[in-house]
Order: structure tokens, then C-alpha cells, then sequence
């Protein structure tokens, strides 16, 4: 055996061992991902986490986990390029795939970040200009604002809220009125609730 060989046999096993502890970390009661873990255990919660929330392209990701997961999806990719180089004749099997895993989850994260910042998920989108990547950076490295992206997010839940008692309230002077009778207030209410 080479050394390539036994470097690619030793990454295999410290994923291994670095997702299994970080799955026994995760399972513990009152779990919080802080970020105080070793090295590669953090970087297997960032790509675990990703992956648990990877149709979420609302709400906010955390610097933590953010750059976890950009830690533990590279050290993936590197393994996965020791892998085709040593194991699969020199092809791109296992980096193609590892690729069209990760592809929908960083998008997702990277959303959440840049929404952690107040800016809106789209401006991934400059990053297709090649110097664009450069104020993603950092905007992805910056401290998080608590103004307009929780501002507009609080608005609309409560818009939404107060349009919904409304809508409520009208059905139930239709109700006392007469227009309505109970079965059709009743379902006239249960359509709104859902």
C-alpha cells in the first residue's frame, strides 16, 4: 500500500468516527449547537444540520453553523477526491455525487445566512460573476442584524394574524346575524383556520 492509500483509508475513518460522535452529540437532551465541540465533530454537525434543514430557505443560519457546514462539506470533498484518485481509477464518481448532494443544502444555508445578515437570499446570485463571491464573503462572515429581515418577517406574521381575526370577526356577526347558519359558519371557519 502507498501512502495515498493509507491517507485516504485514514480520512475514511476519521468521517466516520467524526459523524458518528457528532450524532451522539446531537442526541443528547438539550442539545445546542454553540460551536464548542472538536474540530470535526463541528464540522460533521454544520453538514448534519444542513442537511435536517436543507428545504429551508427561510429563517437564519448562524456564523457557526454556516461556516461548519462550509468546513465539513470541503473536508467531504477532499476525501472524496483521495477516494476517485485511489479507489475509483482517477474518475470524478464519488466528487460528482458528493456535488449533487450538497448542491441544494449550501444553497439552502448559505439563504439563511445571508438572511441572518438582513440581505435577501437572491444576492447568491452575484456570486455567478466570479468577483461577486468576494462582498458574499463577506456578508457571510459578517454579525447578524436583528433589523429588517426579522422586521419584515415579524410585519407579515402579524399583518397576517390581524387579517385572519378580522376575517374571523366578520363570520361571526354573519353568524349572529342570520346570514349564516351553524354548518355554514362552522366550515366558513374551519376553511380559514386551515
Amino acid at each position: 500500500m502507498n501512502a495515498e492509500v493509507i491517507i485516504t483509508i485514514f480520512g475514511i475513518i476519521v468521517a466516520y468516527y467524526s459523524f458518528s460522535r457528532a450524532i451522539a452529540h446531537k442526541s443528547k437532551k438539550g442539545f445546542k449547537y454553540d460551536g464548542y465541540a472538536s474540530l470535526e465533530i463541528n464540522g460533521a454537525l454544520g453538514v448534519i444540520t444542513a442537511f435536517e434543514k436543507y428545504t429551508d430557505f427561510d429563517g437564519r443560519s448562524s456564523r457557526v453553523e454556516f461556516w461548519y457546514f462550509i468546513l465539513g462539506s470541503t473536508l467531504l470533498s477532499l476525501l472524496a477526491m483521495l477516494i476517485d484518485a485511489n479507489f475509483l481509477g482517477g474518475g470524478q464518481i464519488a466528487s460528482w455525487i458528493l456535488t449533487f448532494l450538497f448542491a441544494i443544502p449550501q444553497i439552502a444555508v448559505a439563504t439563511r445566512r445571508l438572511h441572518d445578515t438582513g440581505r435577501s437570499g437572491w444576492l447568491q446570485l452575484i456570486g455567478l460573476t466570479g468577483i461577486g463571491l468576494i462582498p458574499l464573503i463577506i456578508w457571510w462572515a459578517s454579525k447578524p442584524i436583528s433589523g429588517s429581515y426579522s422586521k419584515k418577517i415579524k410585519t407579515e406574521k402579524t399583518s397576517s394574524k390581524s387579517k385572519l381575526a378580522e376575517e374571523l370577526k366578520e363570520l361571526k356577526e354573519l353568524y349572529k346575524d342570520g346570514t349564516l347558519s351553524k354548518e355554514e359558519f362552522t366550515k366558513a371557519k374551519n376553511k380559514l383556520l386551515k
